[in-house]
């Protein structure tokens, strides 16, 4: 604490350390801000199957997807049209993610591809935790340089519990992970198995 006497009087002066401490917990306030509205906004769907899942599901993936890339600087790419590029399968398959077009999705403005010669054109590119390979990631994943301008936003998805999914092979992407998409609710997209609603009408036994 710092002391400044003026006219005889004290007057306190916060420290350096003081005015870092507040800035810090003015960027801590503003991501969890961010956060929280991104959450809200978050449309509430059911599905019962792979297929529905991944009709219905990933609709709202891209939409958040792109939500993000607008602001996150990891990720200032400029292209008329928004490109996912899918660098892991789903377990055995490859294009698992349908195009928007396939999915009557709202925003039309973008491309999903397994293509990955498409790296750099990539707004965001789509890691299934179940199936990431530390020995096959993109190059700007695994050099040590940081993040630069332009590189896109890596996200993580995953639907397994975390008993069930190998914690290695996240080694790679260790503090490099823009976006999480999962079952919990505390994630950056909210991706559940489904829902439970109440009926509006009472059930009858057929």
């Amino acid at each position: 604490m710092q002391l400044k006497v003026e006219d005889g009087s004290k007057n306190y002066v916060p420290s350096q350390r003081y005015h870092r401490l507040f800035l810090q917990s003015c960027t801590i306030m503003t991501i969890t801000c961010i956060l929280c509205y991104t959450y809200l906004h978050i449309d509430k769907y059911n599905s019962h199957s792979y297929r529905n899942f991944t009709g219905r599901n990933f609709r709202e993936v891209i939409g958040n997807i792109l939500r993000f890339n607008r602001s996150a600087p990891a990720a200032k790419i400029s292209r008329e049209r928004k490109l996912v590029l899918l660098w892991t399968p789903y377990f055995s398959e490859k294009d698992w993610l349908p195009s928007t077009r396939r999915l009557d999705c709202p925003i039309q403005d973008c491309d999903v591809t397994s293509n990955r010669s498409l790296l750099l054109n990539s707004s965001a590119v789509l890691f299934h935790w179940r199936d990431i390979n530390i020995e096959d990631m993109p190059n700007f994943l695994t050099s040590y340089e940081d993040h630069k301008i332009g590189t896109p936003l890596v996200v993580l998805f995953n639907k397994e519990a975390p008993p069930n999914t190998p914690v290695d092979s996240l080694t790679t992407l260790n503090e490099k992970i823009h976006l999480t998409v999962t079952y919990r609710r505390d994630s950056n997209i909210f991706a559940p198995y489904g829902r439970i609603e109440k009926r509006k009408k009472p059930f009858k036994m057929p």
